[in-house]
């Protein structure tokens, strides 16, 4: 198909300037502003996309997202220590040393030492 059309002197000089800057063709130039805008035009904007694939989701999906996501999105991403966990620690008086042996956090994760040690909470 062959499309003609008449622009001014100055809109045909600042094509044929970006298309060289390009290292193509006034054409090819013209051909590849063209397939973008169409494309453009052609597609729906990224919102109305997510909110069609969530809907997709099935309920079960949902059901498995941590409920504190927001709040413990560095955890989740990261591996970084949670903010709102609740930590016991044995202390071992003559040394100074203090020993991990309860963590429990608001997801009700918890991991557990031996029976019988009692922790002080942090």
């Amino acid at each position: 198909m062959t499309l003609n059309i008449n622009r001014a002197d100055e809109q045909v000089a600042a094509l044929t300037a970006r298309a060289e800057a390009q290292g193509v063709s006034t054409e090819e130039f013209a051909r590849r502003v063209l397939a973008h805008e169409l494309l453009a035009a052609n597609s729906e904007p990224f919102w109305n996309t997510f909110t069609r694939r969530m809907h997709s989701l099935p309920d079960e999906v949902f059901d498995q997202l941590p409920t504190d996501g927001a709040s413990e999105h560095d955890d989740y991403l990261y591996g970084s220590p949670k903010r709102n966990q609740h930590r016991y620690f044995l202390l071992i008086p003559s040394t100074g040393f203090r020993l991990p042996i309860r963590e429990i956090s608001p997801m009700g994760r918890s991991y557990d030492s031996p029976p019988g040690l009692q922790g002080i909470p942090l």
